[in-house]
């Protein structure tokens, strides 16, 4: 799924903030293939979504000449573009569609994505892999799963989910899983399982 933002404050603690209303919505996640809007349809679930969250940056210029201290590339960057990205992107994507949604993040540093392109071409792409904080079986997290009837955890393997199988222990409700890697032994319990390639 992609959803363009022209400003995100996603927060760094486990419970991410809200954010602007995307300006542009697509959705090609196999999870997320629901007609919208859905809340004039009355969706009967609010989903709680959980995971790796990022933020993406898109740096966009144009070369002219290549750097004196090494035979690269220098990128005059005109424009930076900011959207939601992995679950953080999901949430977003939810609430596009209309549909009540909750949240929770792994705590710490957020992880940011930076890609640089020059006439659409991909020059480089800088990571920044700040560790995060799973996400415990705490009193917070019983009550979101209260409240909501379905839960979407998107791991991408910086640590949020490290606790998925105490989560989904503790949990009566439905996990929808996008998961990292092939171990899909360690989502036992899940509801539905979207396999990678």
């Amino acid at each position: 799924c992609r959803t363009s933002l022209h400003h995100d404050s996603l927060g760094s603690g486990n419970i991410a903030l809200a954010h602007q209303t995307p300006s542009t919505y697509e959705c090609r996640s196999p999870l997320l293939r629901l007609p919208g809007p859905l809340q004039a349809q009355g969706f009967p679930v609010k989903i709680l979504v959980i995971g790796d969250a990022m933020r993406d940056e898109y740096w966009t210029g144009s070369v002219s000449r290549v750097s004196p201290v090494a035979p690269v590339p220098v990128v005059s960057v005109k424009s930076i573009e900011t959207r939601a990205g992995a679950a953080a992107n999901v949430a977003a994507n939810i609430e596009s569609m209309g549909i009540q949604f909750e949240r929770i993040f792994g705590g710490g540093e957020r992880i940011k994505k930076i890609t640089v392109t020059s006439d659409r071409q991909h020059m480089a792409r800088l990571d920044f892999d700040y560790p995060q904080t799973p996400i415990e079986p705490d009193a917070a997290f019983m009550e979101a799963v209260e409240r909501c009837g379905l839960v979407v955890a998107m791991d991408y393997g910086k640590g949020s989910l490290a606790n998925i199988q105490a989560l989904i222990r503790a949990s009566d409700k439905p996990f929808l899983i996008d998961p990292k890697g092939h171990d899909y032994a360690r989502y036992r319990g899940a509801a539905l399982i979207k396999p990678n390639r």
